[in-house]
């Protein structure tokens, strides 16, 4: 319990304070050691001490003068008399008073003194919010925290402990006083910026927070890793942190002591980042949420999230005229997630804007970097309906293209129909502004939403893209062959383009091209791409072209 305290001694006789520095070395950080009641002011001038045992009888100023100095300025400070002399009227001055916490004799015993102390601390931390040394929230009101978030049920929240690996060793090389130098210099410097002070707990050596499961509280374990991993500077060391980071749900604790931190150091662990020591601590279902949102901002972070283009096939030409980009997630077996997988918890934690950024990043770098061999082939990127309707679109695209110094002339978009219906009126100006750019729009999985053909002929789109269930109905459903032929018709009545999704056979595609479909997308044609795939398909392309030119 003293391992990280300092302690000051105060006797005027030198073997009372030798033979008191040895019981209590192996307990405390650092013992300091005073003759007189001024020097031992002097000495909590410059230190984090918490615990003062004095002597009462000492020249010029006494114990129970000492105590009452010290509770007037430093009123965290434990402070125990220790004597044999003891001015009964003195001592019970200080005591009703409450500037002294305890009165011991002389010739002390060694477990009633250890003990008289860890009483004293105990019922201090009791009284006080924060901790001595850091400032941080000390563990009184981290148990408080704890009590209060477990009876939210609705919300899920997981503790962070932060175990500072080489604290031992900092101490042993540099000594305790350095070594408490060393953890308030920490605690200061996890504390700056954005994490707010009081969310920051100490116990002993160890660190702890309260995350929600959100990107939010993962932001937060990142800032405070990036923080650990800076060194620190102590009067004139750099001294590097060695930290592991562990994570449980809230509601799996009590409380915070030796033996719930025993029992967490000691629960089986699940990693969760590639590069960085931090674990989830148990695999069971409850947490299984959260390793799945770690695991996927952890992805997003180091660029696991890509585009694949899938091509579009011209019905008049029979040429590639066009890829949608679709996002694929890279797992640790170098394979390729499709969006089902991950697509969940991108939406439950609203993830979708970054999702977004990162794809529309991809594109406009792929088409940059091969921008002659796409030639005149647009590629379309899915567009989010409230990012559209609220102009972060707009914005982000406009952050990208200067952020890249590219342009959009390849670029076109598609909004999702039944993401897009929440406010007509902003939806239109916000497509407008796009279209202003020079940028195709189409409308996307038409036929599964609600709107209807005025809705249709209102709106500012190119292209309408057939939902694939339709296409998936061709030869099975005379009905829904019906609808189909109507889409197409009032598509052309309105001179925008047609495409065909999910088109998976030459029946399908024969069918679709007869309705007057001009364009169709499906594995028929090809399955999505990766970017390198894509560049080596319209290389071969263009080698054929060449190849049929020159033989004519």
């Amino acid at each position: 319990m003293f391992r990280y305290k300092e302690i000051l001694l105060v006797d005027d006789e030198p073997a009372v304070l030798k033979a008191l520095t040895r019981e209590f070395k192996p307990h405390f950080s650092v013992v300091h050691c005073a003759s007189s009641g001024l020097e031992a002011l002097t000495i909590l001038e410059r230190h984090p001490i918490e615990i003062v045992i004095s002597d009462y009888r000492m020249p010029n100023m006494d114990g129970t003068e000492l105590v009452v100095n010290i509770r007037n300025k430093y009123p965290h400070v434990v402070t125990i008399i220790l004597s044999g002399q003891a001015d009964i009227k003195g001592l019970s001055r200080a005591l009703n008073e409450g500037k002294l916490h305890r009165f011991l004799q002389k010739p002390w015993d060694r477990e009633e003194l250890i003990e008289t102390i860890r009483l004293s601390l105990l019922e201090r931390e009791a009284l006080l919010g924060s901790d001595v040394l850091t400032n941080l929230k000390n563990r009184r009101t981290l148990d408080e925290q704890i009590i209060e978030l477990k009876k939210h049920g609705d919300s899920s929240y997981a503790l962070v402990m932060v175990n500072i690996a080489n604290l031992d060793e900092i101490n042993h090389q540099y000594g305790g006083a350095l070594g408490n130098q060393f953890i308030k210099t920490l605690a200061w410097h996890l504390s700056d910026g954005n994490t707010e002070p009081e969310t920051i707990y100490r116990y002993k050596d160890k660190l702890f927070m309260c995350i929600p499961y959100s990107p939010k509280g993962y932001q937060v374990v990142m800032r405070l890793c990036s923080r650990l991993s800076q060194p620190v500077e102590v009067d004139t060391h750099l001294i590097k942190t060695r930290y592991t980071v562990l994570l449980c749900d809230v509601k799996s604790l009590h409380q915070v002591d030796d033996i719930s931190i025993a029992d967490l150091n000691e629960r089986s662990r699940v990693r969760l980042h590639h590069q960085l020591p931090i674990y989830w601590l148990d695999n069971d279902p409850q947490s299984r949420e959260l390793l799945a949102l770690f695991s996927v901002l952890n992805d997003i972070d180091r660029r696991y999230f890509c585009a694949f283009y899938q091509p579009q096939l011209s019905t008049v030409t029979g040429d590639v005229c066009g890829f949608e980009a679709l996002a694929r997630r890279k797992t640790v077996e170098n394979e390729w997630q499709y969006p089902a997988s991950f697509l969940p918890i991108i939406e439950q934690y609203g993830l979708t804007k970054v999702l977004t950024e990162k794809i529309l990043e991809d594109v406009l770098m792929f088409i940059k970097q091969h921008q002659k061999l796409i030639k005149d082939r647009n590629i379309s990127v899915n567009v989010p309906g409230n990012m559209l309707i609220n102009g972060q679109f707009y914005e982000l695209l406009t952050k990208l293209t200067t952020k890249l110094s590219c342009g959009l002339n390849n670029l076109s978009i598609e909004i999702t129909e039944h993401d897009f219906i929440e406010d007509f009126i902003q939806a239109k100006q916000e497509l407008s502004k796009l279209k202003g750019l020079g940028l195709s729009c189409a409308l996307d999985d038409f036929g599964t939403g609600y709107a209807g053909y005025e809705y249709l002929c209102e709106m500012p789109f190119d292209v309408l893209k057939i939902d694939g269930r339709f296409v998936q109905a061709i030869g099975k459903s005379a009905s829904n062959e019906v609808i189909l032929r109507a889409m197409i018709d009032s598509a052309e009545s309105l001179e925008m383009g047609v495409i065909a999704e999910w088109v998976d056979t030459q029946e399908q595609a024969d069918k679709l091209k007869t309705l007057g479909c001009s364009i169709i997308q499906g594995h028929l044609v090809s399955q999505a791409l990766s970017s390198d795939d894509v560049v080596s398909y319209l290389s071969r392309m263009e080698e054929e072209r060449w190849k049929m030119s020159h033989k004519k």
